[in-house]
């Protein structure tokens, strides 16, 4: 007979498993109750070591992933000595997500869920097994509810409605044509996703004034920053915004990164539009729900920006409606 410990090293591997069963749980949870009989979603994530240094008697895997009712769980190793073997539990109702961020580059992965306490679920992955982590937030997205329309994030998704664009408008420039393909690969699964604008990369520069403000601009010279190019999407849920794993990135290297941003209306509290603190011609567009933040840099005078702006002040300016007695 093969050995539990034998048998999950001999299943590792740097891919997102799905967990169907007891004898499927890596050992480190096995303390944690799932009930399978209702048909959770259960995903475990390997830790980020070569197979050649793995061997039986490590814990293999980082982190278990439950999304069990209206409840994302996860389970992640202590890893400081400080804390002592075994994991810790972060519970994050539904109704309490505020963001989920899914970002890749090459095959670092990251996905992220804020929460309205600013609590989050935060792990890595490998890029490789990005389409598990998909599949979770497909499942997850669709558990979210649509906002109030009194409510602000239902006033802003009605302000942004009328600023649907069709498919063949969505275009960006040849290096940027893959953020297209992933706008439109969501759409496929969401048939109701849909865009309202884009930009176009574009170098920016820091602020001028004073000598630190030279300085930046002559380094800046050598050593450009580039503002990447986005899609922004939403249907009657959630905001979509599809770029690269950073909108900021120093250098000439080209960027081989993807993102995807989700923000559920109804999680929305508040929208600040400002100008960004060190680039010219970028604007901050902070999305704030309850304790947690999401910022986006767009080009100043896009379309994008554009599009958000005058939703943002076109739902400030609608009085909340009152139930009629």
């Amino acid at each position: 007979m093969t050995s539990a410990p034998s048998t999950e090293y001999d299943r590792f591997g740097p891919w997102i498993d799905r967990v169907e069963s007891p004898d499927d749980v890596p050992r480190l949870f096995r303390g944690h109750e799932i009930d399978f009989g209702s048909s959770p979603t259960v995903l475990k994530v390997p830790r980020n070591v070569a197979r050649r240094d793995a061997h039986p008697a490590m814990d293999l895997y980082d982190h278990l992933v439950v999304l069990q009712g209206r409840t994302l769980t996860c389970l992640s190793r202590r890893t400081t000595v400080a804390d002592g073997p075994g994991f810790d539990r972060t519970d994050v109702p539904v109704d309490d997500v505020v963001a989920i961020r899914d970002a890749v580059s090459l095959l670092d992965g990251s996905l992220t869920i804020r929460s309205r306490t600013g609590a989050q679920v935060r792990f890595a992955y490998n890029g490789s097994a990005r389409s598990a982590v998909t599949g979770l937030v497909d499942e997850l997205r669709g558990l979210l509810t649509p906002a109030a329309p009194a409510s602000l994030g239902g006033r802003l998704r009605a302000a942004t409605a009328e600023h649907a664009l069709p498919t063949s408008a969505i275009a960006l420039q040849a290096v940027d044509v893959a953020l297209v393909s992933d706008h439109r690969a969501a759409a496929r699964a969401l048939p109701g996703l849909t865009a309202w604008a884009c930009h176009d990369r574009v170098v920016v520069t820091p602020r001028p004034g004073g000598l630190v403000g030279s300085v930046r601009r002559a380094l800046h010279a050598l050593n450009p920053m580039t503002l990447h190019g986005g899609v922004l999407a939403g249907d009657d849920v959630a905001l979509e915004v599809f770029g690269r794993h950073a909108s900021l990135i120093r250098g000439r290297a080209p960027a081989l990164s993807a993102s995807r941003l989700v923000v559920p209306w109804a999680g929305l509290d508040r929208v600040e539009v400002e100008p960004h603190p060190v680039y010219e011609g970028v604007s901050d567009v902070v999305l704030v729900g309850g304790a947690s933040t999401s910022t986006l840099h767009l080009p100043s005078g896009s379309r994008t920006t554009r599009v958000l702006t005058a939703a943002v002040e076109r739902a400030q300016q609608s009085p909340p409606r009152t139930p009629r007695d």
